[in-house]
């Protein structure tokens, strides 16, 4: 497993045979940036190669384990696209929404155990996404939040 230095998003720590990855953004609700959505495959990925990790624990740093997607990061990035001329330059969105989907695939395709420790908020159709991939999840004062 890659140091945590090597990611921006997450810190990553070993406890025996568990890899435990903390969302690691405590000043800005763990709300997910586009690091969150590049680290995480490659994250999965060197787990799965991993065969001293035998189990994965995804906690949140701070007071809550998100409060899901960080609106003006990603906002940025589908501004360019919205006001793309082209058909062309409008795939640019599928792009993206393919990288976003491949972030919530690499947990859900985890052959190993995955576990959310889930503390208060935890926000947006993303994580619920995100946790049906799971396994089992702890819960304490928990509120999920999704808009239909």
């Amino acid at each position: 497993m890659s140091a945590a230095s090597e990611f921006t998003f997450f810190k990553i720590k070993m406890e025996k045979n568990t890899a435990i990855i903390e969302l690691n953004r405590p000043d800005a609700g763990n709300a997910m940036n586009w690091s969150f959505w590049i680290e995480l495959p490659e994250i999965m990925h060197q787990i799965e190669e991993n065969d001293d990790i035998r189990c994965v624990i995804f906690t949140g740093n701070g007071e809550n384990f998100s409060i899901g997607l960080d609106i003006m990061d990603i906002g940025n990035r589908f501004e360019v696209i919205n006001t793309a001329a082209s058909a062309e330059e409008r795939l640019l969105l599928h792009d993206l929404i393919q990288k976003m989907q491949m972030a919530t695939n690499s947990v859900a395709n985890c052959k190993k155990p995955v576990i959310a420790a889930v503390h208060k908020y935890c926000i947006g159709a993303v994580w619920i996404s995100f946790l049906r991939a799971i396994s089992d999840f702890a819960v304490r004062m928990l509120f999920f939040l999704y808009a239909r």
